[in-house]
């Protein structure tokens, strides 16, 4: 998280891990110190947000089979595997 100011005004600048890509908000502010205790009231909240868990490929491949084997015919399965 960085800030920078653009047009007078100060941007915070982010990595969004859930959508994967860079984010912008606009803090409203032309005062550095109104921008900055925003940030940390921010930093704070982030931090309390519980993380995102990535499965593996190999993870999300056994738990799929698990699962077409109570879904799907004996035939499908075979094909899959």
């Amino acid at each position: 998280m960085f800030l920078f100011k653009r047009q007078g005004v100060y941007y915070l600048s982010y990595f969004d891990e859930s959508k994967n890509r860079e984010k912008r908000i606009s803090m409203h502010t032309r005062v550095k110190s109104e921008a900055i205790r925003f940030l940390s009231d921010l930093e704070k909240n982030t931090k309390a947000k519980p993380q995102i868990h990535y499965k593996l490929i190999s993870e999300f491949a056994k738990e799929y089979l698990e699962s077409i084997h109570i879904l799907c015919s004996e035939m499908y399965c075979k094909t899959v595997k």
